[in-house]
């Protein structure tokens, strides 16, 4: 009797194993999060007009003439959130304006050439560039705060005088950049 329980226990163990294989090489794991086997989800990075022709770090840019610009981003409240106005130092040139904050590595290493954006990213950092044609400029970049989902910059508007002014969206508020060439 012991030997038709340990022969009818095997069977069942067999028919287990090869139903959970089964399973796991038909199931779609499209659905499921990477970190389970499921495929990078990555956000669309639409029409993104010039900047990404210069999807390097702020270091990379060096052939370029850069000044460093002191300068303010202030954004509305947003929900239970108050509005905040931060510091931030952009990098300027005749022909572009750039900002890098914290793990910017990780975002182009994940991110490629910029035709891929992934959708969540663990680290921490901010990624802009504006493209600046006579006095018109346009910012667009992504960032990531509090959670993994990265967020988009978008923000138009002039460069005249050595005075930058944007006003646009970052995520999901309504913010302004002022910046001044130094004296």
């Amino acid at each position: 009797m012991k030997k038709l329980l340990l022969g009818l226990g095997s069977l069942a163990g067999i028919v287990v194993i090869f139903g959970v294989w089964y399973f796991v090489e038909t199931y779609d794991r499209s659905e499921l999060p990477e970190w389970l086997g499921g495929e990078p989800q990555y956000v669309d990075s639409g029409d993104t007009g010039r900047v990404w022709s210069r999807f390097v770090a702020v270091t990379e840019l060096s052939d370029q003439d850069f000044e460093r610009w002191p300068g303010t981003l202030e954004c509305d409240p947003w929900e239970r959130w108050d509005g905040f106005s931060r510091d931030k130092t952009l990098w300027v040139s005749d022909n572009m304006v750039a900002y890098d904050n914290g793990d910017v590595a990780a975002f182009l290493e994940a991110a490629g050439d910029g035709t891929a954006i992934p959708a969540e990213l663990s680290a921490r950092f901010e990624w802009w560039r504006g493209d600046v044609q006579g006095t018109e400029v346009v910012m667009e970049g992504w960032y990531t705060a509090v959670t993994d989902e990265l967020k988009r910059l978008q923000m138009t508007g002039r460069l005249i005088d050595g005075a930058l002014l944007l006003e646009g969206t970052r995520g999901p508020r309504e913010c302004r950049i002022e910046a001044n060439r130094p004296q």
